[in-house]
């Protein structure tokens, strides 16, 4: 006796989940194989080299000013690297190809970035727990280690994903060279804009700056722009403010990610995709 069919839409959230592990992994690979990747590696090595000429901290300060050398300038090569990541499709005419494949744009989109983004988190906390790590034993204590857990959590990763939904945003907003240029200017400004030398309103200082300096203070005492934005963004730093910086920029990243994966699921309908 046969047994009888799956329902269609039972078939359909089968064959819509099957791929995604894949994708995941094959996204990661494929992003480390990538010559382009070695930006990051570079500009790692080069916070190694600026960093070791400043062995005078000590414990969680030390850690908190490696981590503030790192997302000085780190952001902006994952930014460069990642934001081509939603466009490939349409610049390498793969539409037609992916149109015939069970998962949607916007679930596709979802896990392009993730098996992406993953590499060069990785490589980047990774980085500032070897630091902790180092720190630790030169020290005699875990509170170096200890602190570059929390700040590759509260203050990496915020930052990371700001530099990349706002690189993969202008990527299909205009053509991706002007796009990259356009997110090494707006982190400037976002990071290290100076409102007492250049009198432009800026991020710079403020909770929402996606350096995490009020993460970096809170954990290591570590200051250099914060107070110096709008004094209504630019409350004192404690515990709470910190929080509430993290939790600030993961929400800020989420929604310009969710426009981009908007503008994907637009984009792939009006070419003609359907998914049943």
């Amino acid at each position: 006796m046969t047994a009888p069919a799956p329902g269609k839409q039972a078939v359909s959230r089968v064959r819509g989940r099957l791929p995604l592990a894949g994708l995941i992994r094959y996204e990661g690979l494929m992003l480390v194989r990538r010559r382009s990747s070695l930006v990051v590696v570079a500009l790692i090595a080069v916070v190694l080299l600026m960093g070791l000429t400043d062995p005078r901290r000590h414990g969680a300060a030390a850690v908190a000013a490696w981590a503030n050398l790192l997302m000085y300038i780190v952001p902006m090569g994952v930014g460069v690297l990642l934001s081509d990541r939603l466009v490939r499709e349409r610049d390498e005419g793969l539409g037609d190809l992916l149109n015939s494949t069970p998962v949607p744009p916007w679930r596709r989109a979802v896990v392009v970035l993730a098996g992406a983004f993953a590499g060069p988190y990785a490589l980047v906390a990774g980085t500032l727990l070897a630091v902790g790590a180092v720190h630790s034993v030169l020290d005699g204590g875990p509170e170096a280690i200890g602190a570059a857990l929390l700040l590759s959590v509260a203050m990496i990763l915020p930052g990371l994903l700001v530099a990349t939904a706002v690189a993969s945003l202008l990527a299909l907003l205009m053509p991706l060279p002007a796009a990259r240029v356009l997110l090494v200017a707006y982190w400037l400004w976002a990071c290290m804009l100076n409102p007492n030398v250049i009198p432009i309103p800026s991020t710079t200082g403020t909770l929402l700056s996606p350096l995490g300096e009020y993460v970096a203070i809170s954990v290591g005492g570590e200051r250099s722009y914060q107070g110096l934005g709008l004094a209504v963004l630019s409350p004192d730093v404690t515990a709470g403010t910190a929080v509430l910086s993290a939790a600030a920029l993961v929400l800020a990243a989420l929604a310009l990610m969710a426009a981009a994966l908007v503008m994907v699921n637009r984009n792939r309908l009006a070419a003609g995709y359907r998914w049943e």
